[in-house]
């Protein structure tokens, strides 16, 4: 009798974890589905120095694009991709047009962070390094006036 009841126990154990693997293969179809290469956006202004500092096998036509909802993020500000580090981009838009775009390089930004009104024009840009806001930095107000530049 005990045996019969080890082995109910077991099979409940079994169909629970092949249950729970079932959920988590969906679930990565999901954000998969989500995830974005815009291999049609204009990449010129960007070098593979500049977004990658060299380190990274993506070419310009090849950098990963995702929503920030994608991401998830850890007490040190580390972002991440399906339990990977993140590397490329991540850009949130809104009807159509784009309100931010963050470069980043093995889960912490790192290049260029663009801002944007909502009327499209460019709002500021300021430059990561290591997740650290280093290097220029510009503001403009919405009629593409800059009102203030720098570097930090």
């Amino acid at each position: 009798m005990k045996n019969i009841y080890i082995i109910i126990i077991s099979c409940f154990f079994i169909s629970c974890n092949q249950n729970n693997n079932d959920n988590l293969e969906e679930n990565n179809k999901e954000i998969s589905s989500q995830i974005v290469i815009d291999s049609n956006v204009n990449y010129s202004e960007y070098t593979e120095q500049e977004i990658f500092n060299n380190t990274s096998s993506y070419g310009p036509d090849d950098i990963l694009r995702v929503s920030p909802e994608n991401l998830k993020v850890d007490g040190g500000q580390r972002y991440f991709l399906n339990d990977s580090l993140f590397t490329g981009l991540s850009c949130h838009y809104e009807d159509d047009i784009m309100l931010f775009e963050i470069q980043f390089k093995e889960g912490r930004k790192n290049g260029k962070a663009r801002f944007f009104y909502k009327n499209g024009q460019q709002k500021n840009m300021q430059t990561f390094k290591n997740g650290i806001s280093e290097g220029p930095y510009i503001k403009w107000d919405k009629l593409g006036n800059i009102v203030e530049e720098g570097v930090n």
